[in-house]
Formats: C-alpha cells, sequence, structure tokens
C-alpha cells in the first residue's frame, strides 16, 4: 500500500495526504495532480509531496 504525504518549510513533519493506493503508479498520478494544483502554506511556502510505502 501506497499513499501521498505532504510537508511544508515551516511544519516540517511529513503527514498522510491521501487514501491508501495498492499500486504505486496510482499514488504517482495523485502526487503529480496535487503537485500541479502549486498550494502554498499560510507563508506562502509552496507543499511538497512524495510517495512513501505504508509499513503494516
Amino acid at each position: 500500500m501506497f499513499k501521498v504525504y505532504c510537508r511544508s518549510k515551516t511544519h516540517r513533519q511529513w503527514k498522510p495526504y491521501s487514501q491508501p493506493f495498492i499500486n504505486k503508479e496510482n499514488a504517482e498520478k495523485c502526487k503529480v495532480k496535487c503537485e500541479s494544483r502549486r498550494i502554498c502554506d499560510v507563508h506562502g511556502n509552496l507543499i511538497e509531496y512524495k510517495v512513501m510505502e505504508e509499513k503494516q
């Protein structure tokens, strides 16, 4: 299972952002979609996204 996580420069801890995906390809598509939105935090910093495998 894979999930997309996000963080900003202000809040450096990775937080879960998406639902779990079975395929890494689907999680990567979600990450690309999130990055294309170019969302900023309250301080104007772009939010970073990455795909991580969930440990069970």
